[in-house]
């Protein structure tokens, strides 16, 4: 999972090269995060591939929405997201959100650059839409 992160973290940092520039360390710190993610109750990750050879994974956290919002459920968040091909990380989001509802979640929230156009394509092709957009403007 690391080893695909890495991968992913690459290619956001082209998109825009300060938000998403990768620490020297950063390999290390992603095995801490992820470790420290599955160790949450509210948590869970699903892989596809075989053990030895892993190609693509889902971590989802279950979480409320801020006060002011009452979506009338948790929020499934999706922030770590690599898959081999748009049928595998469609099988991943399935598997994520069957947990998601099991567990009392009403909606899905996926975080992706806006450069993936390949994530959006499979994201819009399963019914999300965009509800929010963060902008940067970097400071002198």
């Amino acid at each position: 999972m690391v080893e695909l992160s890495a991968r992913e973290r690459a290619r956001a940092e082209s998109f825009e090269p300060r938000f998403w520039r990768r620490a020297e360390d950063a390999d290390e710190k992603q095995g801490r995060w992820f470790e420290s993610l599955l160790n949450e109750p509210n948590a869970a990750a699903f892989v596809s591939g075989p053990p030895e050879a892993t190609t693509g994974y889902v971590i989802a956290m279950l979480v409320d929405a801020p006060p002011v919002y009452a979506p009338e459920g948790k929020t499934c968040m999706i922030d770590d997201y690599e898959y081999a091909t748009p049928h595998d990380g469609h099988l991943l989001r399935e598997a994520v959100e069957a947990w998601a509802i099991d567990h009392g979640a009403v909606q899905t929230v996926v975080v992706a650059p806006r450069e993936e156009a390949e994530r959006r394509a499979l994201l819009e092709a399963a019914g999300f839409h965009v509800v929010s957009e963060w902008w940067l403007r970097p400071l002198p």
